[in-house]
């Protein structure tokens, strides 16, 4: 059970610091794999809820401080930290329905995961060229 504990936390440190295109399809496949032992699926739920938690708190932790994310002003490296987090939402949500957890915000603690996307991809319209990249990672123009 160490053994699929350690391999879970492996795959997931390679989804969440990597946003190749190919290693996180690699990854998402490993973790259907992963999700497809039934009889492990204790410890596939709660690897899986860590993993969207986590994809939550780096969500929030890009955009933390901003009150108008339509309008708000991001540094280069926080346009390319928001590219990769959107692409492994993207990569992530053609493997497994992210609906409930895109909408959760923690009886109203928190944005939802779905508010932050849908601001920043409401600042497509403003055209900025640099962030181009959050859009096309994201799948949505």
């Amino acid at each position: 059970m160490q053994a699929y504990t350690s391999l879970w936390d492996d795959i997931t440190k390679q989804f969440t610091s990597h946003s190749s295109p190919v290693v996180l399809s690699h990854a998402v496949t490993a973790i259907r794999h992963l999700m497809d032992t039934t009889s492990l699926s204790n410890t596939n739920n709660t690897k899986i809820l860590e993993l969207e938690d986590k994809l939550a708190a780096s969500l929030r932790d890009a955009v933390a401080g901003r009150d108008e994310l339509e309008i708000a002003s991001f540094t280069e490296d926080e346009v390319l930290l928001l590219g990769a987090i959107c692409a492994r939402l993207s990569v992530l949500a053609g493997a497994r329905d992210l609906s409930s957890w895109m909408e959760e915000d923690e009886g109203g603690k928190q944005s939802s995961a779905w508010d932050i996307v849908s601001a920043l991809l409401e600042r497509g319209r403003l055209g900025y060229k640099e962030e181009e990249a959050v859009r096309a990672r994201t799948h949505l123009k």
